[in-house]
């Protein structure tokens, strides 16, 4: 059997055979957005002004807020609802089908 011989000139890794893409850039770019500058000094005052009125407005949202349910508890008293119109039934169906599964 004779063997074959390899041409050792002619011979090339494999790995060097291979063909690298070149880097495609793939960068973008935006106008910066537009820049001021601020520059201020706040003291321990008006630290204590900007914080007793944030406090005071937060009194006010919840007087509002409490006023608001005041209103629509008054209406949902004044309208009382008819027996089965399906609040009842909307709070018990989840449990209900809960209690279903346990027993099936």
């Amino acid at each position: 059997p004779e063997t074959a011989l390899r041409n050792q000139f002619n011979y090339s890794e494999r790995a060097s055979q291979t063909f690298n893409n070149p880097y495609r850039e793939r960068g973008t770019s935006t106008e910066p957005p537009p820049r001021t500058n601020f520059s201020a000094t706040a003291n321990q005052w008006e630290i204590f002004d900007a914080y007793q009125e944030d406090l005071e407005r937060q009194e006010r949202q919840k007087e509002k807020q409490k006023s608001r349910d005041k209103e629509t508890e008054k209406k949902s008293k004044g309208s009382a609802p008819e027996p089965g119109t399906g609040d009842e039934i909307q709070r018990i169906g989840i449990p209900a089908k809960i209690v279903e599964r346990m027993v099936n």
